[in-house]
This record gives structure tokens, sequence and C-alpha cells, in this order.
């Protein structure tokens, strides 16, 4: 009796940790010729980048990815999403 109670009580907390994440983007333009000469530089490249920029689930955790542990959510914090920009300029 005591196992069957045991199974029920977890059980009850197995949800679907099915997810889709974009988890890395860039973007990038590169501008040479005419423009970079007129502002005295060879070439230049402006460019954005992103990792963990949208997750899709209907997981009720902070992170569907939980990681190593046999599948238990611990409470970790999720990953952390980040945004850079950038330029890069060579000079003649």
């Amino acid at each position: 009796m005591i196992v069957i109670e045991t199974l029920h009580v977890v059980l009850i907390y197995v949800e679907d940790g099915s997810f889709f994440r974009l988890k890395s983007l860039q973007l990038g333009y590169n501008i040479s010729g005419g423009f970079a000469e007129k502002i005295g530089v060879g070439k230049m490249r402006i460019y954005y980048a992103g990792t963990n920029l949208l997750t899709f689930t209907k997981y009720s955790g902070f992170d569907p990815e939980i990681g190593a542990g046999m599948g238990i959510d611990r409470g970790i914090y999720p990953q952390a999403r980040v945004n850079t920009i950038g330029l890069n300029i060579t000079f003649k």
C-alpha cells in the first residue's frame, strides 16, 4: 500500500517537457566600397548575435532543458538570454 501511494504522489508531478528553442542567431552586414571609402575606412561589418532568444513550451518550470539529474527539475535558474551588437572596422 505504501508503494502505491508513493508512486501516485510522484506521478502527479510528471509533465510534458517538450520544447522548441531558438538557441542562437547571428545577422551581419558587410559594408565596403563607396560608403566605407567616404568615411575613410577599408571595410566595415555591423552585426547582431543572440543566444537563447525564444523558447516555446507548455512546461511550467523555469527551463525545460533541465540537463543532468535523470530528468528531475531542481529549480535551477534558466539559461541566460544574451544579445550582442557590434561593429568591426578595417582601416586602410
